[in-house]
């Protein structure tokens, strides 16, 4: 439902401007100028254009009316499963938490790695008599002073990672080696056995070894924790004929596994990082002046709860905070747009772009394809972190801010 909030203290001259050379604006009215603004937006974003968020600006002329601001709740704004695109990223998952608040889960790690260029002609002649792992631990969600047990597990087949999200099952091949660590640790050392140096000493130093050895599995087990570790960091040693090399990372995946759903305070929304949920917001904005007007802005305010993210926290646990914030658009034919990416600042998110402005102007004449809005954490912070947003019904519950104007 709306709240018709308006207030008259912007001016025309506040409305983005056609170009004075362009003689094309004037062939179309205000409000088709807008809706050929819309399909430029959306269109520049989903051929890549290199900055979306400008394009069409000076399509809009002036309209001669007072704009005029709305305020828009969500029909629809609940918890959802929103999984994360986690292959390639810059650092993998392992562990189980459960956390009184964002809920249980385990995650595995996958991380497969890549020879060396040009290695010497000893290397390649062998024999393989060391193989030892060494991961940087860049993270930590859960206990910070705790111990555990990294199993690592062969897998024996080539596995996707470009693209691919966090729900995806892998089966990997039989266990090789358990080693100790600790959460405080900052790098875990593992060193292979001789067995599994025998068996796959060819496929180590030959030529090609990138297509003949596909990688490890890693789980993290025995602590109430996941770590993440660094994959620009982490390597592969190799000692082969008196020469040590070290192996790059070449692909890898974090997976995730709920097994407890999350435990928000009442009137709150939840929203985790790369095993879900995520936030769907749903405007209807048909049954008001916006069906007939011309969205000059469109914004999408938050309001995020950091004392219920602070409370019910067990001794040494940590909820690694998050950044970022990603606004996203579910169209009918189920695709994803992003439409922006905004920082929290003070407790507070505000998306304001272009093609949010463009999404607004196709739901009010109901003749867009975005279907809903999805709130995510930002791709780019791999991570498990936890946002807590005040839901419907209360202060700072997400809210739709409007800018248009009536055609005249």
């Amino acid at each position: 439902m709306s709240r018709n909030i308006r207030w008259h203290y912007l001016t025309p001259a506040t409305i983005p401007r056609a170009h004075a050379n362009s003689a094309f604006p004037t062939l179309l009215n205000p409000l088709n100028q807008t809706r050929l603004l819309a399909a430029v937006l959306i269109s520049a974003f989903v051929l890549g254009c290199d900055d979306p968020s400008s394009a069409g600006l000076e399509l809009i002329d002036d309209i001669g009316a007072k704009p005029t601001i709305e305020l828009e709740e969500p029909v629809r704004a609940e918890s959802g499963e929103i999984r994360d695109e986690t292959g390639s990223s810059d650092r993998i998952l392992s562990g189980s938490v459960d956390d009184p608040l964002a809920g249980a889960l385990a995650a595995s790690a996958y991380l497969d790695f890549s020879e060396p260029v040009t290695p010497p002609s000893a290397f390649r002649t062998g024999p393989v008599t060391a193989v030892t792992l060494e991961l940087v631990i860049d993270y930590v969600y859960g206990d910070t002073l705790g111990t555990g047990t990294l199993t690592l597990s062969d897998m024996t087949d080539e596995w996707p990672s470009t693209g691919v999200r966090s729900d995806t099952t892998l089966t990997p091949g039989g266990e090789i080696v358990a080693a100790a660590f600790a959460t405080s640790d900052t790098t875990v050392v593992v060193e292979l056995p001789m067995a599994w140096i025998d068996a796959n000493e060819e496929n180590l130093r030959v030529a090609g070894s990138d297509t003949l050895f596909h990688g490890f599995q890693l789980i993290a087990s025995d602590v109430n924790a996941v770590v993440g570790f660094d994959v620009s960091s982490s390597v592969m040693r190799v000692v082969s004929g008196g020469e040590t090399l070290s192996f790059p990372v070449s692909r890898r995946l974090s997976t995730a596994a709920r097994t407890v759903d999350p435990s928000p305070p009442a009137d709150r929304l939840l929203l985790q990082d790369t095993a879900g949920p995520g936030i769907v917001l749903e405007f209807d904005l048909t049954d008001n002046d916006l069906a007939t007007a011309v969205v000059n802005r469109g914004e999408i305010h938050l309001t995020v709860d950091t004392l219920a993210l602070a409370a019910a926290a067990p001794a040494n646990f940590n909820r690694p905070a998050v950044e970022r914030l990603e606004l996203q658009a579910l169209t009918t034919s189920a695709s994803i747009l992003v439409l922006e990416t905004a920082r929290i600042i003070d407790g507070s998110v505000t998306f304001s772009s272009d093609l949010v402005r463009a999404a607004m102007q196709g739901l009010a004449e109901d003749v867009g394809s975005v279907q809903e809005f999805r709130i995510v954490v930002d791709v780019e912070e791999n991570g498990i972190g936890t946002v807590v947003l005040q839901g419907p019904g209360v202060d700072g519950a997400p809210v739709a801010e409007i800018t248009y104007s009536k055609i005249q």
